[in-house]
């Protein structure tokens, strides 16, 4: 019965519930650096939030490895984040994959940095509320 799936996707829209963002999050386009145990591997940014990132890169992320992520917050700051690969999904569209990170750790070390980094591109890329006229 595809004819009647395809009518009924059609005509019938599903309501989605979307649930709040647990962390603010910013699109980024940098690239970075993930280390897989003893290797070193360039991957690309897509977004980044207090809770974790996402990447895309050229090779499988193993699925739930400990990794530690790279970062470069401002223009002299370096900061390594330890994080679990929560997915890895390969974008039917290219030849790259999407990885999901979660940062862990026991003190969560180098989470409020992150966290000011995203607030603050978020004001320079944005401009406050003052700005806006409301």
């Amino acid at each position: 019965m595809p004819l009647f799936d395809s009518l009924r996707r059609m005509f019938v829209r599903r309501q989605e519930i979307r649930m709040p963002r647990r962390w603010p999050r910013i699109v980024m386009t940098d690239s970075s650096l993930l280390t897989l145990g003893e290797r070193r591997e360039p991957v690309k940014l897509v977004n980044l939030s207090g809770g974790g990132a996402r990447v895309r890169s050229t090779f499988a992320l193993p699925l739930h490895e400990r990794v530690t992520l790279q970062l470069q917050l401002g223009a002299a700051h370096r900061q390594n984040l330890a994080a679990q690969v929560v997915y890895c999904r390969r974008d039917p569209s290219s030849m790259h994959f999407d990885g999901g990170l979660s940062f862990v750790g026991a003190d969560r070390e180098g989470i409020p940095e992150v966290l000011a980094f995203v607030d603050d591109e978020k004001r320079r890329r944005f401009g406050t509320k003052d700005n806006w006229g409301t």
